[in-house]
């Protein structure tokens, strides 16, 4: 499928190039993927989410208690014999030792793991989208910048072509040739010239604050996008990527699976549960007729058996079956959302690229139409205002060329956001890209410890 091009500024506005580094969009989507917080915070939160899988196994750990007491104890008494202390004090003491494994826990441990476990893949794919919102931002801002740079050219070389006119219309009324209204008239076009180019000046500062929100600094020497997103050829192939591949919807079918699981460890505390249970103890209790010392022992298996929970569980599966429903019609919004995005950005590029052509083609009988003119009203066929009109609709086309231009690139990097396509992997960025499994691996089966580092 013919492509056109991301994003071309007309050979007569590029912006030169100084000697300082040129800024490109790879090196603003890699400054990004470094550093913008939004992408650090929710990676954090992926950390966080896959130490759920951990607590989850948990459940089928060993736990190890220790207890120790001692105290202060005063005794009186009738002495029968000489031998016996009428009063004084004891001093107590005991410890205690208690492991507990469990065995079977109903089945809360692997309807919990489970649970954990696609909480982690749906939190993934939640952050490869937030990745995608953020690398598309940062198109945006960048797309923003060059746009405005290029307006704001186009409004100084207009200016410069008014100001040009002016001169020459001026010098003509000072030789009899036109009238004061002539004047007048390019007097107001070059202050309306003025006024448009302010404006878009102050639209330009505004694009370089938000760039610098999303890459962490300020454009520097932005030059034209050399990487362009991997989009589908057809509309009917953008959409069904969207249904299917967009990351939130994924995130969404992963929140489903975690919501059920819930509903299975919810009805799991309904069941039987057994544990092993090791105790050891010695007590030291001078108070005791027959000896002060007492150690002992035990190990044995418990079975517990919920009769009745006063309708908590009952309560807590049915609201946890409602979470399941909530999650469904949540996925279901999700690729909702994923294909009318991606059929509004397909149409945008339809649109635009035809609009690409076709300011293309204005701007080119634009320009010969404005040097007639201008031959002509030299030559007294026309009038100044028919010059002025022709410089303006030059310039218009040429300032909706660029913004032609613009619309296109930003709705092709929307198109592969909406697809799931836009990732510092399918970009191929000069980044070290996260990896999503070190930390997991590193605490799922961790029994001891508060690290490691994230």
């Amino acid at each position: 499928m013919r492509r056109a091009a991301a994003f071309v500024l007309l050979p007569a506005l590029a912006l030169s190039i100084t000697a300082a580094r040129a800024e490109t969009l790879q090196d603003a989507f890699a400054d990004a993927y470094n550093t913008n917080p939004q992408l650090l915070a929710e990676r954090a939160n992926l950390r966080a989410v896959d130490e759920g899988v951990n607590q989850a196994l948990s459940g089928w750990r060993p736990t190890l208690t220790f207890a120790g007491a001692i105290g202060k104890q005063q005794f009186e008494n009738t002495p029968t014999t000489s031998t016996q202390v009428p009063e004084g004090y004891n001093t107590p003491r005991s410890l205690d030792f208690k492991l507990v494994q469990p065995v079977y826990q109903g089945g809360q441990t692997v309807a919990k793991t489970a649970q954990a476990e696609d909480s982690v893949r749906s939190e993934r794919a939640h952050l490869i989208a937030v990745e995608g919102t953020v690398l598309f931002s940062v198109a945006s801002a960048y797309f923003d910048v060059l746009r405005d740079q290029a307006v704001v050219a186009l409004d100084r070389n207009n200016e410069n072509v008014l100001a040009e006119t002016l001169k020459q219309t001026q010098a003509q009324f000072r030789s009899g040739l036109v009238t004061r209204t002539d004047v007048a008239q390019a007097e107001a076009r070059l202050q309306a010239a003025h006024a448009q180019r302010q404006q878009d000046e102050g639209v330009l500062q505004s694009d370089r604050a938000n760039y610098k929100r999303y890459v962490g600094h300020a454009p520097e020497n932005l030059v034209r996008p050399a990487v362009q997103p991997q989009i589908p050829a057809s509309r009917d192939e953008a959409l069904t990527l969207a249904a299917t591949k967009n990351p939130n919807v994924i995130s969404a079918l992963f929140g489903e699976d975690a919501a059920r699981a819930a509903v299975a460890a919810t009805e799991a505390q309904l069941l039987p549960s057994l544990n092993l249970v090791g105790e050891a103890n010695r007590t030291d209790d001078p108070a005791q007729l027959s000896g002060h010392e007492t150690t002992y022992g035990t190990v044995q298996a418990q079975v517990t058996v919920p009769l009745y929970e006063a309708g908590l569980i009952y309560s807590q599966s049915r609201q946890a079956k409602q979470r399941v429903g909530q999650s469904e019609g949540l996925t279901d919004d999700a690729r909702r959302l994923a294909v009318d995005g991606a059929t509004a950005a397909w149409e945008t590029i339809e649109a635009q690229r035809a609009n690409v052509v076709s300011q293309q083609a204005a701007i080119k009988a634009d320009e010969v139409a404005y040097e007639g003119l201008r031959a002509q009203q030299r030559a007294g066929l026309r009038t100044l205002i028919d010059v002025l009109n022709a410089e303006q609709e030059l310039f218009v086309d040429r300032t909706n060329l660029v913004r032609a231009q613009h619309d296109l690139a930003v709705a092709e990097f929307n198109l592969a956001d909406q697809i799931g396509r836009l990732t510092a992997a399918d970009l191929k960025l000069n980044v070290n890209l996260y990896d999503v499994n070190r930390y997991y691996q590193a605490v799922r089966s961790k029994w001891l410890g508060f690290g490691p580092s994230p």
